[in-house]
């Protein structure tokens, strides 16, 4: 039997267990249970609202299942923790999570979840709580130092000026992803907020400028403590008139090339839509070759109003 029980967003008696929950997911699966920006939310220092609920197992007192709870202008976002033991013959942990999480919520919210590479157990939890498929990228990955492709220039970079380039990147950024369901709509308290995440490193952060103005850039993160030594081609864009001219190829050539030499990276990873044909065949061409593919569930909200009447 187990027991769901709600977290508060600082209760420090179920943290190192959430912790130990995390590396061991991340042990058996190979990517990250958390991202960065979610092992700050965890630990209680960031500012936006926060519900998590627990799964503890009632024979040995430790916690097996975590969701946790988030609200945007876009919904409600959860994200799925099971303990790679329980997730099997049946998902009885990820169903119970669910149905605990659904109940916190607006019956008219839109809810999605991100799920890593995931199992059929996961999925037949969510089609069992009303989810459906709804967008999928995959990670891509290749060793380095990289083998740089003849046709890539050579582009002069700088690094991005901290208090002094957010506006016009920010600009160039929804512009260049217009099309982007998450990336296009930046404003400037997301851009700070990663400012202040410490993986930021604006020396990685490669701006290209002609004449003075943006034309493209390359944002990359290194994951400190990954085993390989990993680096992230986090965000990368050039500016839509450039599109084709060769540009992407050089930005990209002097990510990896940073990664590799000034940060000691052995293993370069990105995730791309799996429909971009087009950036599929560029991380193709550089020797990227696919290790997951995390796919995004969505439980649209339900009408209350025939309720109300």
């Amino acid at each position: 039997m187990t027991d769901i029980r709600i977290l508060p967003r600082r209760a420090e008696e179920y943290l190192a267990q959430l912790l130990t929950l995390a590396q061991e997911i991340e042990a058996h699966d190979g990517h990250r249970a958390l991202e960065d920006h979610r092992w700050i939310d965890l630990t209680g220092s960031a500012g936006e609202p926060t519900l998590g609920l627990l799964a503890i197992d009632a024979a040995s007192r430790s916690v097996v299942g975590y969701l946790r709870l988030s609200s945007s202008r876009k919904g409600v976002e959860f994200e799925l923790l099971v303990k790679p033991d329980f997730r099997r013959p049946i998902p009885a942990v990820a169903k119970m999570l669910l149905e605990a999480g659904l109940r916190e919520v607006d019956p008219a919210s839109r809810v999605s979840i991100w799920v890593p590479n995931p199992e059929a157990s996961q999925e037949l939890a969510l089609v069992g709580a009303g989810f459906t498929p709804d967008r999928e990228v995959v990670q891509l990955r290749m060793p380095l130092p990289a083998s740089i492709p003849e046709t890539a220039p050579n582009l002069q970079l700088r690094p991005f000026q901290v208090g002094k380039d957010e506006m016009e990147w920010l600009e160039l950024n929804n512009r260049a992803f217009m099309w982007h369901p998450d990336q296009g709509d930046w404003d400037l308290a997301t851009l700070e907020e990663r400012e202040t995440e410490p993986w930021f490193d604006p020396v990685g952060f490669l701006i290209l400028e002609t004449d003075g103005v943006m034309r493209g850039f390359c944002w990359t993160k290194v994951h400190e403590g990954s085993e390989p030594r990993m680096g992230e081609i986090y965000v990368i864009a050039v500016d839509p008139d450039l599109v084709g001219s060769g540009t992407g190829r050089g930005l990209l050539a002097a990510g990896l090339d940073h990664l590799a030499n000034a940060r000691g990276v052995t293993t370069a990873m990105l995730y791309v839509e799996s429909s971009n044909v087009r950036a599929r065949k560029l991380y193709d061409s550089f020797g990227f070759r696919a290790d997951h593919l995390d796919r995004r569930y969505v439980r649209q909200g339900r009408d209350t109003s025939a309720d109300n009447q």
